[in-house]
């Protein structure tokens, strides 16, 4: 088993690997196909029974538009959890990496996107606008977000998706996959 040292090392070397991947990324690009580089940084701090677990998260986001018609996108999940060993020993944990999403979208037009790969399933709107670390603000999950046999709210294949009809007031989309 890693140490705690050894373990904080490289989640961190992994930190700032993707801290400064967009000063790299941003220099090669134009303004029109620049990509996008975002995400959030967390911490959570729970108590439960006189112990503490201390979580931090790291949710970086790509967008990187390929041509006119190309677009790539990903999330992933990089997560510790960190306790103190009994008897006030000192802090040990253990750092996880998710990746959530990475998706290959061709946009036909403006009504049609066909995607592939490692996608956020668009069951209800949970997954697609509330999952990200810096829009939850639910204690739980709701209760749909594990219909199915579905568990990490994660599809890999294909999509379909667009808009049917709209108005001002209105709009009608679509989903497959």
């Amino acid at each position: 088993p890693m140490g705690k040292t050894v373990v904080c090392k490289t989640f961190f070397r992994h930190l700032v690997t993707i801290v400064a991947l967009p000063f790299f990324l941003t220099s090669v690009a134009t303004a029109q196909d620049s990509p996008l580089i975002s995400g959030a940084v967390g911490f959570v701090s729970t108590t439960s029974g006189g112990q503490t677990f201390l979580q931090p998260l790291i949710a970086p986001v790509a967008v990187v538009p390929l041509g006119d018609h190309w677009l790539f996108e990903s999330r992933a999940d990089l997560r510790g959890f960190i306790a103190r060993q009994p008897s006030n020993g000192p802090y040990d944990g253990q750092f996880f990496a998710t990746l959530e999403y990475a998706q290959l979208d061709y946009l036909v037009n403006k009504r049609l996107t066909i995607s592939v790969g490692r996608y956020l399933t668009p069951f209800n709107t949970y997954d697609e606008r509330l999952s990200a670390i810096w829009v939850r603000d639910l204690p739980d999950a709701p209760l749909l977000f594990t219909v199915g046999t579905r568990t990490s709210g994660s599809s890999n294949g294909a999509m379909i998706r667009g808009v049917a009809a709209n108005t001002n007031s209105w709009e009608w989309n679509y989903t497959a996959y």
